[in-house]
């Protein structure tokens, strides 16, 4: 997307029918149409994240703090998503930094945590005596 902008405003041969305004009015509509998508995408991303951050916090193989935190964090990317989308002039007030930081720890610390960690191995099931002995007659 952000390529077919360079490509309108590239000079080159085949474009030279058309009139500059023209092409500044398509590579501007180019820009528009990838915030859009990009919005579209962080909407998205904003319902699946918290989808796997709930999966990592009822499995206990991390933290659950760190969990928590890549819930709110995901649930946030969501709802400035949502926001964006409903109210595009809002864009101007929250910044990247905003919805983008904690998402970005989260996912900085979830990679580096399994990467020096690993997963901790939930601890095995106990079999009960009585269920033990009927498993094994059923065989």
């Amino acid at each position: 997307m952000d390529f077919d902008v360079l490509r309108l405003l590239s000079g080159a041969g085949y474009l030279r029918p058309l009139e500059a305004d023209l092409l500044q009015a398509l590579a501007r509509l180019s820009i528009g149409a990838h915030g859009a998508t990009y919005n579209v995408a962080l909407l998205l991303f904003g319902f699946g994240s918290p989808v796997f951050c709930y999966l990592w916090l009822e499995s206990g193989y991390v933290p659950r703090i760190l969990a928590v935190w890549g819930l709110f964090a995901s649930l946030l990317v969501g709802a400035c998503a949502f926001a964006f989308i409903i109210f595009p002039e809002l864009t101007r007030v929250v910044t990247i930094g905003y919805y983008g930081g904690p998402i970005f720890f989260f996912e900085l610390t979830m990679g580096l945590w399994l990467l020096l960690k690993g997963i901790r191995p939930s601890p095995a099931p106990q079999a009960d005596g009585a269920s033990g002995r009927a498993l094994a007659g059923a065989g």
